[in-house]
């Protein structure tokens, strides 16, 4: 009995073997995280084969096609069983990667350009634009931007530069050529909202944008202390170059208005009521008009309601028409 049972098991042992080495299988469409392709991408059920090395991965990002012919030459190669179905058989292999957004581009270009250029001290003032920012480079999935410049030209205006650039500093790395404008830029300041003849701007009315230099006009405003306290002429709109022209001083005498006119001298002290013919901000001179006498002077706004006439003693007219 004991003989009939071991007799049954030998027999039986290389059909449960057979049985679990399941033949080769091509796989369709691979994708590989990994700078070489292995035979166990290409081929399920490669057993103690799969490891095998049989080609560099394309760069990242990219694909590789191999046909029937060598998928044979491999598979023969490496001890697998497996023949084509036809001469059309083939795989497709994809390297993973991640695009590199042409931000980063321009960031590693702006460095070696300053670099190039010895503009170190002006980092913050150089940008980039390429020419093209649909740019097609990948890296390895693991990898961040890490955008290495391998050689770059600038022209002799330092306007106008083409480059190399890599997807990493690997010898490998995935690599494209890029052109475009180097450009100085300036940070003015811009309204946060829109702002009414009547309102007062203040710090939090303000925030900055870079604009090129070039497209500067010579009366915009770059420095913010020239806008607070400030209000303008007319309604203005956020985020877009002020000048100088459009604002002034807020109104504290409005136009209309009736005001304490004051004439002090180091003698005498003549207030009388008039009414204000212009808008006035503190410090700035306006028509006034007595109301008692129609007479019209000129008068500095001290405050909200109350001018001082601005007279030499000799101009003794204004002084008795402020008297009547």
């Amino acid at each position: 009995m004991i003989r009939r049972f071991l007799i049954a098991v030998a027999v039986a042992a290389p059909l449960f073997s057979f049985a679990a080495e399941a033949a080769p299988v091509l796989q369709s469409d691979v994708v590989v995280d990994d700078n070489m392709i292995r035979l166990g991408d290409i081929f399920a059920n490669a057993g103690d084969k799969a490891e095998v090395a049989v080609a560099p991965a394309p760069k990242p990002g990219k694909q590789a096609v191999f046909d029937a012919a060598w998928l044979v030459n491999v598979a023969h190669a490496n001890g697998l069983d497996w023949q084509p179905a036809g001469q059309t058989d083939h795989v497709t292999v994809e390297r993973a990667g991640h695009a590199i957004p042409a931000s980063a581009i321009e960031d590693a270009v702006k460095k070696a350009a300053m670099e190039k250029a010895g503009k170190n001290g002006a980092n913050g003032k150089i940008r980039v634009s390429l020419d093209n920012r649909n740019i097609a480079l990948y890296a390895n999935p693991d990898d961040g931007p890490a955008v290495q410049v391998r050689d770059i030209w600038i022209d002799n205006e330092g306007s106008r530069f083409t480059a190399t650039v890599a997807a990493g500093p690997d010898a490998g790395a995935a690599v494209t050529n890029v052109s475009g404008r180097l450009y100085v830029v300036t940070s003015i300041p811009v309204l946060t909202r829109r702002v009414g003849q009547n309102d007062v701007i203040g710090p939090e009315d303000i925030r900055f944008i870079e604009v090129k230099n070039d497209s500067i006009e010579s009366d915009v405003i770059t420095d913010p202390d020239a806008l607070i306290g400030m209000s303008p002429r007319r309604q203005m709109a956020e985020n877009v170059p002020l000048r100088a022209g459009d604002f002034r001083a807020p109104v504290i005498v409005p136009k209309g208005s009736l005001v304490s006119m004051v004439l002090q001298t180091p003698y005498m002290q003549i207030t009388a009521q008039g009414r204000a013919i212009d808008d006035g901000a503190k410090g700035q001179v306006i028509k006034v008009m007595n109301t008692q006498s129609k007479t019209t002077v000129d008068a500095t706004v001290e405050g909200p309601g109350r001018v001082v006439v601005e007279l030499p003693l000799a101009a003794a007219r204004n002084a008795q028409a402020l008297a009547q």
